[in-house]
């Protein structure tokens, strides 16, 4: 009977310190991901912003190739620019 319950108490702690490993593991993947999402956020939120800072020149050029394009009282010209 003891050497019955000597195996179940070396192979419950083989299994709890198996268990633990485990657990480190997922704590330090999930660390990792979070990390990672965190970064991808931060990535996201720089390229918004860089896209915001390119609107206003995009809006200046944009109605300047539409005022060229109706220029009244003179003929439309077709150049690179305008093309």
């Amino acid at each position: 009977m003891r050497e019955q319950a000597d195996v179940v108490e070396t192979e419950f702690g083989r299994r709890i310190s198996e268990m633990s490993d485990a657990l480190q593991k997922m704590t330090h993947n999930n660390r990792e991901t979070l990390k990672a999402i965190a970064d991808n956020e931060n990535k996201i939120d720089m390229l918004r912003a860089s896209i915001r800072a390119k609107e206003a020149p995009l809006k200046v050029s944009q109605t300047r190739l539409n005022d060229r394009r109706a220029r009244p009282g003179i003929e439309s010209c077709h150049d690179p620019t305008q093309d």
